[in-house]
Formats: structure tokens, C-alpha cells, sequence
């Protein structure tokens, strides 16, 4: 097998591999929104001469010009249904270009976001088959090995890594994206992320990516210390820099081959380029690392360290909702921030009602896509100044993956340690100010990320010094027509880590009994969510425009036999709002979500008085 010879070169000599196949394909007149993976059918030629380029400058191994030809990526495209042949051609066209000398890898990256479907995020049976679909062309296209390469997490590599084992035996190299500078003992732990893939089956281990050569340096350091395996790097030029409405990457070629020389010191066996290179910084790594021996290895012994897990309770602290459970009536009341930066008559609220005796403040993010202050902030306010508990909303629209991340940590270092995590609506509803709505992930994700920083890490898997002890709640909606599937959606957000939930807002009392009856397996609490009707327009409104909300003929005319008086329609409301809640809590609901209209708090009073006031309990215990 050719692909094993490589291996056996690798303990003689440092091989050189390619540089970027993208980089080489938009210089060459191709844009950047193209998916470059089409190309191996649309113009195989232009694909050969980068080949063919790379191949004249020194690379003794090419990369296939398949990274991003899976199913996930090829989704949105003509070619969704031609994953195939475009892994099918683009192994061709590196055979084509290739002379018997030259090693060939299939590109695998990964598999980027999934298009999903009803709002489900894909499971890894799902993934897994995605990458055995395009691993497995590509080994009939007669690869000599696989480079799974560009991973920013371990846990997707390993998935990649794994679906590959069951379709092929051929070698497989894998590389984890470097995107961060390290401190060493973060440098240990990724070290030792790469080093598990070989208990797996990985042949050969590194990094590629991300950044620039320095902070692959230090990993490829840590590897060579702690292993005998090959290791490569493929770091990219630089970091991108966004010029002229385009990234681009600027270093010194020079500067570039140095530091290739510096990961061959380092370690590594096998080096190339990625992002922003091309076939002049490849001639000139070729040209410093000729007939160049791999560095002798010294393994170093690095005793298990644990790192300290102990959460710092954010201050002040305030008892959990789920220790509060089958002792009292939980009482949640929802209070919008400003539009503006006013948000004194929102801790005037939030003081009154404490003194009413609730346990919890929600506030929504940005509701209804309309810019208000942050939740986050606001909830901060809340628990300082009024002495309640915060429960912040945060969306997936309005932050990529990276904010979403920092805010969350932010969210804890100021003490909100209860969230609700929800997908939110997206900015259409909140009118053409030009925002855009981001969704790299939706609720699922949204709760693994916060289960992940319970756990001590973040989304690419590194350490975060002190675990979060977030309390999660999510959103469930018993108005749809199928409610079976919303349970559905409930018990996955379970198994991804929710422990409570809000409703949507219910006015019928037979949907809450029918939720109730129907959830009561279910080990977990549902706030009934309410909203007093303040008016006949205010109940047309929300049933006819605003989304998730539908209000029955009989609640409408109830609230139209009223028009004219805005004090009738406000006791109306209240009215309606009271039997809801007897029904609630008639039907075992254990607690009460309320939001209020328009903030005005005061009518909130009367409905939190009449919760205190039932003798009702709750005999299950949520954990």
C-alpha cells in the first residue's frame, strides 16, 4: 500500500507537503462565495495546474481539492446531489497530476453547519454518515491516504476519525485547527487531545490552520515530547487580515520558510502550508528543509494534572428554582429591558414584586427582534439592586458562535447563574433596520455550549480554569397543533442538558391540562406561561401578528365585550389570567411564568397574591 510507504519515509527524511488549494483558486479568478470543491467539475483543469504547480515547487505530498465536499456544505449548492462525483474527480485529477513519487491525501474537513431541519440539530449517527459518504469516494477515487484536516474541536475529529475506521483502512493523518496562543498547560492538554486520535487509529497527528506558525510551533513542541508518532503542520501564512473587502494574508515568504524550519526543529515530520499559501512559499520550505532528517525525539513524562474545578459562586447568591421545587409555587415574572438606557422603572418593578414574594425575574433579549438593552446587563441590575433572582434570556440571532461564548462566561463572572436558552426570532419580525440574523446554532446547540462550560471547557474544547454551574432552562410550546412533537423537542432539549422550562404563553384552560397531563413523566418542571390581556386590540394583536401566540374566539370576545374602558379591559384581562393559573395549578403545574404588558408591573401584584394564597404543592422533586 503506497500510503504506508509514507510512514516509512517519514522516519528518514521531513516530506513536504502542499499549500492552500482555495488561495491558489481565488487568485486564479475564482470568488470566495464560490464552494471551491465544485470546480472538480466545473473547471478539473484550473484544479490540475495548482496540482501541477504545487507538485513543481517541491510538494513531495497534494491534497485532494476536496475539503469542504460533504453534504453539509453542498446543501445550499446545484451540486447537493453530486457529493460523489465531485470526491470521485477530485482524487482523478491529483492521479492526473501526480508522477509515482508523489503522495496523494483526500482532503476531509469539517463538516461545517448543517442546513436543519425543523429546527433539529443533526446527531452524530447523522454526521458520521455524512463523513463516510465522502470518505468513501474519495478511497474509491484510489486516494493513498486520508489528511482530516481543519478541525477546531477534537470531539468532530474524533467523529471524522472514527466514521473513517469504519469505511477504510488506509492511513490517516489528523490535524486540529490551532486558533488560539496556549498557555503550556493548555499546550499539554491539547497535546494529549492529538495524541488520543491514535488510540483511535489516527497514523499521524498535528495541526494546521487557524493562525500563523508561531502558535503551532509550541504544539508541535509539546507532541514531539510526548510521542514517537509521525506529526505534521500545515500552518496557515498568517493571521487573515479583512483589505479591500476581501482576507488576505501578508508575511514575509521568507519569514514563513524560517518558521518551517522551526517546526522541523520542533518535531515535525511532515510540513506544508495552509491558508494563504502558495506554490512560492512551498518551493522555498522545499528549498530549506532538503534531504533535512527529522529532529531527534525526547519523550517527556507529564504527570496527570487535574485541574481545579471548583465553580466560584457568582455573588450574590441566590437559592436555585429547582431547590425550591415541592416546597412552594414557583413564581417567575417577566419584565422587558428598555429600548433606551431608562431602566430604573424596571428595578422599581422588580423591588415591588420581590416584595410580593416571587422567585424570579425573566428577562427576554431583544424580544420580537427590537433593539433593547442587554439582558444580560440588566439582569446583573436585578440582582444587585432590586435582590431577586435573574433569569436572562440569550438568543441565537443576534451573536456568532464566539459572542456567544463570551457572553455566557460574562453572564456567570457577574453572578446570573440561571439562563434560559431559546433560538429566538429572527430580525425580519423586528423591521428592515438592516440587521442580520446569525444562527450559527440554535437552542440545542445553544444549551451543549453551556453544559460544555459547566464542564470546565468551551466549544473548541480547551479548559476554562473554573467550571460555570449554570442552571438551564429552555422554552416549550404547547399551542402548536401537534403537541407530541414539541414533547419531542422537550425531551431532546433534555438530553442535551435543560433543567426547567418556560411555556409559551396559554390561554385555554384545556391545552394546560392536556400539557400537564401529558408531560408528567417528564422530569422536569414547566412553568405555565400567562400574560394578562390589557384591551380587545391588545388580544387581536398578539393573535393575528405576533408569533407563537394564539388566543381563542372566546378570550377575544371576552376582552371585545369590554372595549371602550381601559380599566374594564385591564380587570378583564386579570380576570381571564386567574382562572388561567387555577387551571395551572389545578392540573399540577409547578409553578407560574408571567409576563407582563408592557411592563406595567402593578398588575402583576394581584396575580402573584393569588398564587401565595394556594395551599397547592408539589410532591415531585426536580433534580
Amino acid at each position: 500500500m503506497k500510503g504506508q510507504y509514507l510512514f516509512e519515509a517519514l522516519k528518514e527524511k521531513i516530506i513536504i507537503g502542499d499549500g492552500a488549494m482555495g488561495t491558489m483558486l481565488h487568485e486564479k479568478g475564482i470568488p470566495w462565495e464560490m464552494n471551491f470543491d465544485t470546480m472538480n467539475l466545473l473547471q478539473p483543469e484550473l484544479v490540475k495546474s495548482i496540482h501541477l504547480e504545487y507538485i513543481a515547487a517541491g510538494a513531495q505530498l497534494i491534497e485532494t481539492n476536496t475539503f469542504g465536499a460533504n453534504a453539509n456544505k453542498l446543501a445550499a449548492t446545484e451540486f447537493s446531489k453530486k457529493i460523489r462525483e465531485i470526491n470521485l474527480a477530485g482524487g482523478k485529477i491529483a492521479q492526473e497530476s501526480a508522477n509515482p513519487n508523489i503522495w496523494i491525501a483526500g482532503s476531509v474537513g469539517p463538516l461545517g453547519k448543517p442546513r436543519l431541519k425543523n429546527g433539529e440539530s443533526q446527531g452524530e449517527d447523522e454526521k458520521a454518515a455524512i463523513f463516510q459518504e465522502q470518505i468513501q469516494a474519495l478511497c474509491d477515487s484510489g486516494v493513498d491516504l486520508l489528511i482530516l484536516e481543519s478541525f477546531p474541536t477534537s470531539d468532530e475529529l474524533l467523529l471524522a476519525l472514527r466514521a473513517a475506521r469504519t469505511v477504510t483502512d488506509i492511513p490517516i493523518i489528523c490535524q486540529l485547527a490551532v486558533l488560539d496562543r496556549l498557555d503550556p498547560s493548555q499546550e499539554i492538554w491539547a497535546a494529549k487531545q492529538l495524541l488520543e486520535l491514535i488510540t483511535y487509529g489516527a497514523n499521524c497527528i498535528g495541526g494546521n490552520c487557524g493562525s500563523g506558525p508561531a502558535y503551532l510551533i509550541k504544539i508541535i513542541q509539546r507532541l514531539s515530547q510526548m510521542t514517537d508518532s509521525p506529526i505534521s503542520a500545515f500552518p496557515n501564512l498568517s493571521f487573515p487580515q479583512y483589505i479591500g473587502g476581501r482576507y488576505v494574508y501578508i508575511s514575509d515568504p521568507n519569514y514563513f520558510a524560517d518558521s518551517a524550519l522551526k517546526l522541523a526543529d520542533s518535531g515535525a515530520n511532515l510540513i506544508g502550508g495552509c491558508c494563504g499559501t502558495t506554490p512560492q512559499h512551498i518551493r522555498l520550505i522545499s528549498q530549506k528543509l532538503k534531504d533535512r532528517k527529522p529532529s531527534p525525539r525526547v519523550i517527556i513524562e507529564f504527570p496527570e494534572k487535574k485541574a481545579e474545578l471548583t465553580p466560584r459562586s457568582p455573588s450574590p447568591v441566590f437559592p436555585s428554582l429547582l431547590e425550591k421545587m415541592g416546597k412552594k409555587k414557583i413564581i417567575v415574572v417577566e419584565l422587558d429591558p428598555p429600548r433606551g438606557l431608562g431602566y430604573e422603572k424596571v428595578l422599581e418593578g422588580a423591588k415591588a414584586l420581590a416584595k410580593e414574594g416571587i422567585d424570579a425575574v425573566s428577562i427576554a433579549e431583544n424580544p420580537l427582534a427590537s433593539i433593547r438593552m442587554s439582558a444580560f446587563a440588566l439582569g446583573y441590575l436585578v440582582q444587585k439592586e432590586a435582590g431577586v433572582l435573574a433569569v436572562p434570556h440569550c438568543t441565537c440571532r443576534d451573536r456568532n458562535l464566539l459572542g456567544q461564548q463570551s457572553e455566557l462566561m460574562g453572564a456567570w463572572a457577574l453572578g446570573l447563574n440561571h439562563i434560559l436558552l431559546i433560538t429566538g426570532d429572527p430580525t425580519s419580525i423586528g423591521g428592515a433596520l438592516g440587521c442580520s440574523s446569525v444562527f450559527d446554532t440554535n437552542s440545542y446547540g445553544l444549551i451543549e455550549m453551556a453544559v460544555k462550560l459547566n464542564q470546565g471547557i468551551n466549544i473548541a474544547g480547551s479548559p476554562t480554569a473554573h467550571p460555570t454551574n449554570f442552571i438551564i432552562g429552555c422554552a416549550f410550546n404547547p399551542n402548536k397543533a401537534n403537541m407530541e412533537a414539541e414533547i419531542k423537542r422537550l425531551k431532546k432539549k433534555m438530553a442535551a442538558g435543560a433543567k426547567f422550562a418556560q411555556s409559551q404563553i396559554v390561554y385555554e384552560s384545556a391545552k394546560i391540562k392536556e400539557m400537564y397531563h401529558k408531560t408528567k413523566d417528564l422530569e422536569i418542571p414547566i412553568f405555565c406561561g400567562i400574560m394578562p390581556l390589557i384591551s380587545s386590540r391588545n388580544a387581536e394583536f398578539l393573535h393575528n401578528e405576533v408569533p407563537g401566540f394564539s388566543i381563542p374566539e372566546t378570550v377575544r370576545n371576552r376582552m371585545k365585550s369590554v372595549e371602550g374602558s381601559k380599566e374594564k379591559g385591564i380587570q378583564e384581562g386579570v380576570k381571564i389570567s386567574l382562572e388561567l393559573i387555577d387551571s395551572a395549578l389545578e392540573a399540577g403545574a409547578p409553578g407560574i411564568y408571567m409576563v407582563t404588558p408592557f411592563n406595567k408591573w402593578e398588575i402583576m401584584a394581584e396575580l402573584c397574591r393569588h398564587i401565595r394564597a394556594s395551599t397547592s404543592s408539589v410532591s415531585i422533586t426536580y433534580e
